[in-house]
């Protein structure tokens, strides 16, 4: 069976071509083709280009997908209800419940994840590993880059390195003119200088994918105690290489790792409980509430303690590395099933 497929340079849709389903061969298109008339199933990725005549499978990460405005959830695109929409997950399709309404098809398959395994490493420090953001665009907060750090530094438990693998750029302002505050009111990169210069915190940049996952495999905790992602794809990747986890306790991040990771609470999430868009998003991360901050350190504390214990990390590894074994195999044998749905029509 051929599959068209439009799909963005990332490992969520990568995974699609590098591991398809039995009986499945993909055919990538170049976005001015995908605009023409096929006869075949076209699968787009995160999103819909404007499309003629074709029988298309839509996936996204949430309702944001089909907004020209992401960031403010404005200027929505038209949405086709012929076409069968697959959310990534029960969120994405509460946020599509809950800020389009509309007749369409809404399906929910989960993502898959498979890398190369490898040896883990330990060099006789507790490694954190923080993956993605950035300062320029905002997404290193969002990420939960700055409570992360903060937390840390009230710990003042230097056998604790934390790894970044993100842009980092302290000496660009941040967009807009916008400020981020640590816990004590001071410019975020009086704390990253000091982190830094104490030994603590090590910025490897942005470095190749292979790179990062030989780091995730030293590290002992995958911190991303994400605001506003959806999948966070780099947890999927840590918890299947056997990196414990840490996360927030948005909607989207207890529904792939609640059963798994310690959970922080966030200051704020893109969508609320209610699955609407928070529109005062931006201006509830940018300064780093103590109380908050104390609860991370707390928490940190006590999981630092717990994985310390070689039985006790023995133990977190295995159910992380259990929680999306086989997860391809399962996204493959949904999504071979829709597609013969969707091509018998």
């Amino acid at each position: 069976m051929r599959v068209d497929v439009l799909v963005p340079n990332h490992a969520i849709w990568r995974s699609l071509l590098e591991y398809p389903a039995d009986g499945v061969s993909y055919f990538q298109l170049p976005l001015m083709r995908s605009r023409l008339p096929s006869n075949h199933i076209t699968h787009f990725g995160n999103g819909l280009p404007y499309t003629l005549r074709r029988r298309a499978i839509v996936d996204f990460e949430s309702v944001k997908s089909f907004y020209s405005r992401p960031q403010d959830m404005h200027e929505r695109r038209r949405l086709r209800t012929d076409f069968v929409y697959v959310a990534l997950s029960n969120s994405a399709k509460l946020t599509f419940e809950a800020n389009i309404a509309n007749r369409c098809d809404v399906r929910i398959i989960r993502p898959g994840i498979r890398v190369a395994r490898r040896p883990r490493t330990n060099d006789g420090n507790f490694n954190i590993v923080f993956v993605g953001g950035s300062t320029r665009d905002g997404s290193f907060f969002g990420k939960g880059g700055l409570y992360l750090m903060d937390a840390l530094n009230r710990l003042h438990d230097r056998r604790i390195k934390l790894h970044l693998i993100s842009d980092i750029d302290t000496a660009r302002s941040e967009p807009e003119g916008l400020e981020f505050l640590d816990s004590e009111g001071r410019h975020w990169t009086e704390l990253y200088k000091e982190a830094t210069a104490s030994g603590w915190l090590n910025d490897h940049g942005r470095v190749p994918r292979e790179k990062a996952l030989d780091i995730m495999a030293s590290s002992q905790l995958a911190a991303i105690p994400a605001f506003y992602d959806t999948v966070c794809y780099s947890l999927m990747e840590a918890a299947y290489l056997g990196t414990p986890l840490l996360t927030s306790n948005t909607m989207f991040m207890k529904e792939f790792y609640g059963d798994i990771a310690a959970i922080v609470p966030a200051p704020a999430s893109l969508f609320l409980d209610d699955a609407t868009f928070n529109t005062h998003f931006g201006e509830q991360v940018r300064a780093v509430r103590e109380d908050l901050s104390s609860k991370w350190a707390d928490i940190i504390s006590s999981t630092v303690d717990t994985l310390s214990n070689i039985s006790e990390f023995k133990t977190a590894s295995e159910r992380a590395m259990k929680e999306f074994d086989g997860s391809i195999d399962g996204r493959n044998q949904i999504l071979r099933e829709l597609y013969m749905e969707v091509g018998a029509r």
